[in-house]
This record gives structure tokens, sequence and C-alpha cells, in this order.
């Protein structure tokens, strides 16, 4: 599916070439190198997003990722244990108390769904038996976010009037071409129990974009009361 173009990633076994999605660096801006020469000078560590410490690390430290349950199994209106698939077999395991779900923001109700847990009509359009007619998945909300901005002394940021410009149109570079997000932090709190895995406790993520008058002032759109995210100075 990929089609990795930055050098150093030919060999990497987690990135691929050939693929119909390319794969680029963008260097519009000297922003994302400053931020990634802070992270350095804090003593953090510059991985590949996507390589090996990041997905090495996960898979070590969490023996569960064994399984792949595809179906809760309903007896009743009461769920009473799952289906899932081991080593290519398809097994059934039962409760003796309960069935909890905990498949994430996405898998969770995905989960419910194959269940027969959901919006009846989207249920029959897939030709899944309905256990409960529920709005499972509707208003789907994930990744907490806060938007913290910093103003600069120079013109280094994606504005209204860069991404207007007809270089992207013709020759594929420039403004358009950038991700948005160009550097992500991994970390972890202070005074986390250090008996835990060492995955991180939070994700930084950095965004080059000027505030004008196609930003919102507050940012995007977060569901979220104002007096959760604005920060009330003296």
């Amino acid at each position: 599916m990929k089609d990795v173009q930055k050098p150093e990633l030919y060999n990497s076994p987690y990135h691929s070439k050939g693929g119909y999605v390319p794969i680029t660096e963008t260097r519009e801006s000297p922003l994302p190198d400053i931020y990634s020469r802070s992270a350095d000078e804090l003593g953090m560590q510059t991985v590949d997003l996507n390589g090996e410490d990041m997905l090495d690390k996960v898979l070590e430290n969490n023996t569960k990722l064994e399984i792949l349950v595809v179906q809760v199994l309903i007896e009743h209106k009461k769920a009473i244990g799952v289906e899932f698939f081991k080593n290519n077999r398809k097994t059934q395991v039962f409760a003796n108390k309960e069935v909890i779900v905990s498949a994430g923001a996405v898998n969770s109700p995905t989960l419910l769904m194959l269940s027969g847990i959901g919006r009846k009509e989207h249920l029959q359009d897939l030709g899944i038996a309905v256990q409960a007619d529920l709005p499972v998945g509707e208003n789907l909300e994930d990744h907490m976010m806060f938007f913290m901005k910093y103003k600069i002394n120079q013109s280094y940021s994606m504005t209204k009037d860069l991404s207007n410009t007809m270089w992207y149109e013709l020759t594929g570079k420039g403004w358009n071409s950038y991700c948005g997000d160009e550097g992500h932090i991994f970390g972890q709190i202070k005074d986390r129990n250090k008996n835990e895995p060492g995955w991180p406790d939070y994700q930084l993520q950095f965004a080059n974009a000027a505030q004008d008058e196609d930003f919102i002032e507050e940012g995007l759109e977060l569901n979220l009361k104002r007096e959760v995210y604005v920060l009330q100075l003296p």
C-alpha cells in the first residue's frame, strides 16, 4: 500500500516501497526542526513514529494481544461470553460473571454492532441480527485534545495566502503538500506508577499554522465546555 520516499527508511521492516500511497517528508518551514531540537535538549529520543520503538514496545508490554474477538455472545438480552479467533481457529468462551467490552473508542462500538447491538436499520442493512436497537457508534469522540498557541516573530507558518498558491497544483510540492501535524512528542508524567508498562501518558502534536481569518479563534471546534479548555488568568 505504501511507497515510502525517505531514503533512511528504505530498509525498514515497518515501511514498504512500490505501493499506491507515497509517503514523503516536507520541509517548507524550519519550525519542525526547531521543535525536534527542543525535544533533544530535554533528553528525548528521536524515533520513527511508525517504527520499532513505537510498535514493538506496545507488543512487548502487552501479552493480551493474542486473540481477535469478533462477537459478544448474547442470550435472552444478556451477554454470556465472546467468540474469538486464535491460531486461525474460531473459539467461544463463556463468562462466569460478566462480559466487559473495553476495546477503545472505535473497536468497542464495532464489536457491539457486530454482536447485534446498534441502530436497527443499520444492522439490518448489513444482515446482522438485531439484539438491541441502540444508538451505538453515534457521536463518536476520541482523543481528548487542547490547543496551545504560540506567537512567533517571523513568518514561518502556514497561512491562507500560502495555501491559495498554484505551486502545489503545478509541482506537487509546497505548503499544500505538508500534513499539518509535523511533530509529535510522547511523554510520561513524572509521578506515574513505576510498576506500570512504559507506554506514554500523553501526546503533544506540533501543527504549523497561523491564526488568520480561516482559523477559528479558539482553535478547531471541540466538544468541551469553555471553562474546561480556556485558561482564566488573574
